[in-house]
């Protein structure tokens, strides 16, 4: 059967996601590229597309291991086809090509019972909580970078090209199109002394951290210095233990309602971790 074009898709999970061609055309000025990033698995019927499973290569790093894992998106039915199975067939044949490359795969779901009958757990995940560490006077601020400008650009692929994990214990490898999608309409910011990028958000006086994409990963020290707001709190949505820093574990859905789901090997029971947001499928 004729594989679908981007376009056809883009518009088939608008249809359950109105603001998604949004979301697609922001990444694409940054550089996302949907053919490069994603293995669409599609079902048609008169002519038009009407399910779709999307599967995308994660290079993770996990417990200090460089480890590549599939990640499965965009598993949707337009809303007039649906009840008929057609996602659940395509889920099976997603599987049944990535069972044959990867020894992992994931994906991020609000039913996680959805799921289950194919292999996939629930991976409990953690977020990290701790007072703000006391500010370094005469650290160079952050500034808020445009993507979209060619020099903006070019320093952010740079950045995601050479860039360390931020974790040793579930960390993102060098990737660049789901960080690009992920972050398409969030604020991106770079602290020039340090050459990093960083991904947060402050939420009155508490520094919620999604990400640090550098070469050398800086400490939490360093960070909180350059966010120019006050920072009282720090809840890092990653393992902290490449930031030098002293967090407490507290068990948490990303999002509220965001199950991370493997069916594989993932990480040992009882390990404090959380997917960070940019390897989010």
């Amino acid at each position: 059967m004729r594989q679908a074009t981007v376009a056809e898709i883009v518009a088939l999970l608008a249809r359950a996601w109105p603001s998604f061609p949004l979301v697609v055309e922001r990444a694409s000025a940054r550089g996302f590229d949907w053919r490069l990033c994603s293995t669409p698995f599609v079902h048609r019927e008169e002519g038009q597309p009407v399910a779709h499973v999307g599967l995308v290569e994660l290079p993770l790093v996990v417990g200090g291991v460089a480890t590549r894992v599939a990640g499965i998106h965009g598993v949707v039915t337009d809303p007039r086809y649906r009840g008929r199975g057609h996602a659940g067939r395509l889920l099976e044949a997603a599987l049944v090509f990535a069972d044959a490359r990867y020894q992992t795969v994931v994906l991020t779901a609000g039913e996680p019972t959805l799921y289950r009958r194919l292999g996939f757990e629930v991976v409990p995940e953690h977020r990290f909580v701790g007072p703000a560490p006391r500010r370094t006077p005469g650290a160079l601020p952050v500034v808020e970078l445009d993507p979209e400008l060619p020099a903006a650009r070019d320093l952010v692929h740079r950045l995601l090209r050479d860039r360390a994990p931020v974790s040793r214990v579930l960390g993102v490898g060098r990737e660049l199109h789901l960080f690009l999608f992920k972050t398409a309409r969030r604020s991106l910011r770079y602290a020039a002394d340090l050459d990093a990028l960083l991904v947060y958000e402050i939420v009155g006086t508490t520094l919620q951290l999604y990400d640090v994409v550098a070469e050398r990963i800086p400490t939490l020290s360093d960070i909180v210095a350059r966010v120019p707001e006050p920072v009282a709190e720090v809840e890092a949505y990653l393992s902290p233990d490449a930031l030098c820093a002293t967090l407490e574990p507290q068990p948490c859905v990303f999002d509220g309602d965001e199950h991370l789901l493997a069916r594989g090997a993932l990480l040992p029971a009882g390990t404090p971790a959380c997917l960070p947001l940019t390897a989010r499928c």
